[in-house]
This record gives structure tokens, C-alpha cells and sequence, in this order.
């Protein structure tokens, strides 16, 4: 009989730049600046608007996730989400930012993954193993794109 798991991971780093210019940076809209591939649908508000309870759907690798924001609190440096992949699993997740000097901020990401199938549980297991190494790869990308605004 299947029983489902659930993993918690986190993993952060510091970014050159000033906490004020995060608020943007983890929302659908602002992921499209600098995500490879990142492309959401926006189910509503149909124009994409940030707002708490927003839903869109992202495709990766031919499997439909849907989205959900669950907070929007950008005037704390955090924002929410639930997303769920049907027959494979759910993920809580939180991005978190704070000042760690004058041009600088630290960014914490904090899944929690639960399966809904024996796959599920494998994909989770796999994502928490390459957890830290995805985040890091946020890093590399957000860099890149304040190097590009410069």
C-alpha cells in the first residue's frame, strides 16, 4: 500500500544586490527576467498580476505544474507558494530575503515536498539530493542578470 513522504529542504545565498530590489524577483512576471525556460500561464488574474491566491501553470519536461500563491508579502522580503503536480506530488514553498550589508541581500528558499505516489516519493527524493545545487544555479542566474542591468 502506498504511503507518502514528506522531505523539507532549504538552501540560501547572498546576492550583490540591495534587499529592496528582490520584492519582484521570485513572482511569476519577475522569474521570466531571469529563469531560462520559465515560461508560467496565467490562470488568474489572466493578466498575471501578483496578488496572494494568483494561479498559473509552468510546464517542464512535458509535465503540468500548477501554482498557487499562497503569500505576497514583499514589505517582509517573502513570498509563498503551493504548487501541485497531479499524481506526483505537492511542494510548499517559501523565498525569503533579507539585507546582509548596504548592496547586498540574502536569499533563503525552504521547500517541502510531499508525494501523492510511489513516484512522487522517488522525485522527491531526487529534487532534495540536487536541492542545494538548483538554489546555487539561482544564484548563477540572478548574477548574470544584474550584470546585465549594470
Amino acid at each position: 500500500m502506498f504511503q507518502s513522504e514528506r522531505l523539507s529542504v532549504s538552501h540560501g545565498f547572498d546576492l550583490p544586490c540591495p534587499a529592496a530590489n528582490c520584492a519582484d524577483l521570485f513572482t511569476a512576471k519577475g522569474e521570466l527576467a531571469w529563469i531560462p525556460a520559465w515560461t508560467p500561464t496565467f490562470v488568474y488574474p489572466p493578466s498575471g498580476a501578483t496578488e496572494r491566491g494568483m494561479v498559473f501553470t509552468a510546464e517542464l519536461d512535458g509535465i503540468v505544474t500548477v501554482w498557487t500563491m499562497t503569500a505576497h508579502e514583499p514589505e517582509n522580503g517573502r513570498v509563498a507558494y503551493l504548487r501541485v503536480t497531479p499524481g506526483l506530488r505537492v511542494v510548499e514553498l517559501t523565498v525569503s530575503w533579507r539585507p546582509a550589508g548596504a548592496d547586498a541581500c540574502r536569499i533563503e528558499a525552504h521547500y517541502v515536498l510531499t508525494g501523492l505516489s510511489e513516484a512522487g516519493n522517488t522525485a522527491n527524493r531526487d529534487y532534495a539530493a540536487g536541492f542545494a545545487t538548483m538554489i546555487d544555479g539561482w544564484r548563477d542566474w540572478l548574477v548574470g542578470y544584474f550584470a546585465k542591468m549594470a
